[in-house]
C-alpha cells in the first residue's frame, strides 16, 4: 500500500493510505459517509470525475448501485464548478432525467456538504455527509460541459440546503 501527499480544505498537508483501487492515474477528488450509511465518492478517470455510491469496504465501494457517468470517461455527462459562494465546490452528474449534484460548501452560513438528487429539477433526496467531503487539488474540470450546453444554468449546481 503506499502513501499519497494531498493539500487539505484548509491548506495543511495531509499523509493518507491509499489502496490499490486508487493510483495516480485514478485520484481521489470526494469522499464521505452520508447519513443513510453509504458513500459517496468521485475519483477521477481520464481527466473526467466519476460519482461512485455504495457500501465502503476495504478501502474500495464494493458493489456500487450507481456509478456515474454510466460510459467511464464520458464528459457530456458530467459538470462541475464553484458555487456563487466563494469556496463552496460541486459536481453535477446527468443520468436521463436525474441530476446527482455533489457539493461541498462547509465554512458558510448555509452550508451543506453531501450528495443532492434531483428528478426533472425538483429535490427528491437530500443526503447529507457525516465526514469527509472534497479534497483540493489542482483538477479545474478542464474540457467538461457548461450549464449553458444543457439548459441547466444555475439550476443545480448553486443550490443549498433551504433554497428553494
Amino acid at each position: 500500500m503506499g502513501r499519497v501527499i494531498r493539500i487539505g480544505r484548509y491548506g495543511g498537508l495531509v499523509s493518507l493510505p491509499i489502496s490499490g483501487v486508487q493510483t495516480a492515474a485514478d485520484p481521489l477528488l470526494f469522499q464521505c459517509g452520508l447519513d443513510n450509511g453509504m458513500v459517496a465518492r468521485l475519483t477521477l478517470y481520464d481527466g473526467v470525475p466519476r460519482y461512485g455510491y455504495g457500501v465502503m469496504k476495504h478501502g474500495r465501494i464494493y458493489s456500487p448501485p450507481l456509478t456515474l457517468p454510466r460510459q467511464e470517461g464520458e464528459r457530456a455527462m458530467v459538470r462541475c464548478g464553484r458555487s456563487v459562494l466563494p469556496g463552496a465546490t460541486y459536481c453535477r452528474f446527468i443520468n436521463v432525467n436525474y441530476r446527482y449534484v455533489v457539493m461541498d460548501s462547509i465554512g458558510h452560513d448555509r452550508s451543506f456538504t453531501g450528495v443532492r438528487v434531483f428528478h426533472e429539477r425538483k429535490l427528491v433526496s437530500p443526503l447529507n455527509c457525516r465526514n469527509g467531503g472534497f479534497v483540493i487539488s489542482d483538477y479545474h474540470a478542464q474540457g467538461l460541459i457548461r450549464d449553458t450546453d444543457t439548459g441547466d444554468e444555475g439550476a443545480y449546481g448553486y443550490l443549498l440546503p433551504d433554497a428553494g
